[in-house]
């Protein structure tokens, strides 16, 4: 079986931890902190590698925090190939609050890429032998909301199925060549096709709406 490839354009190191109270101006305690390598397409890795499959994650990194990135990824044993960036990666973290119950996330905007830089990830692909290639997460600075037509093409040319998840303007983007299979959130299918969805039903309804449109001649 052939690897199901991941591309992260904007991956995280994400930081997790407990407080018991989270609140203004005080320092705020935290324990039991964890971190993991996390990105839309390293998450898919990692769950590929969990249910015991070949997978490689292909992800753009940079600075300090790129290499805490790698390091995560090589002590979860995941298959990847990092394609190198000027700026920092970015670090999300995320705080459990136990005296309500509630998760406060905080998640930065992420690296400013260059055009040199996002071209060279997509030349990277150009190798690629696989089935699937899973593209998920959002798209850093730098990089155009066009940017998954380009894998699209790639992989239509080299036979492979295209996941993508990504969000907002790259999601509608991404349509426009037609995909095996798109994952849109509640809110951005009711993006997508200009409404709101309040019911299982009508939820259905827009989803078929969506497939049938098949891609190409998608419009507001």
């Amino acid at each position: 079986m052939k690897a199901i490839v991941t591309l992260t354009l904007n991956p995280s190191v994400d930081g997790a931890a407990e407080a018991e109270v989270v609140r203004p101006i005080y320092k705020i305690r935290t324990s039991d902190e964890r971190y993991d390598p996390g990105g839309g397409g390293i998450n898919v890795a990692r769950v590929v590698q969990e249910l015991g499959g070949p997978t490689l994650a292909i992800y753009l990194a940079g600075g300090a925090t790129g290499g805490v990135l790698d390091d995560l990824l090589d002590a979860a044993a995941i298959p990847r190939r990092r394609v190198p960036i000027q700026d920092h990666t970015r670090i999300s973290h995320a705080v459990y609050e136990r005296s309500s119950g509630q998760e406060y996330r905080f998640v930065p905007t992420g690296p400013l890429v260059g055009e040199s830089e996002w071209r060279v990830f997509l030349e990277s692909l150009e190798d690629l032998d696989c089935d699937y290639i899973v593209a998920s997460g959002s798209l850093p600075r730098g990089v155009p909301d066009d940017f998954y037509v380009a894998v699209a093409d790639l992989a239509r040319r080299k036979g492979a199925k295209l996941v993508l998840d990504p969000s907002g303007s790259a999601l509608r983007a991404g349509l426009a060549r037609g995909l095996h299979l798109v994952k849109p959130s509640l809110g951005e299918l009711e993006t997508l096709i200009d409404r709101k969805l309040s019911d299982q039903a009508s939820q259905e309804q827009a989803a078929r709406e969506l497939i049938r449109s098949g891609g190409p001649n998608w419009s507001r």
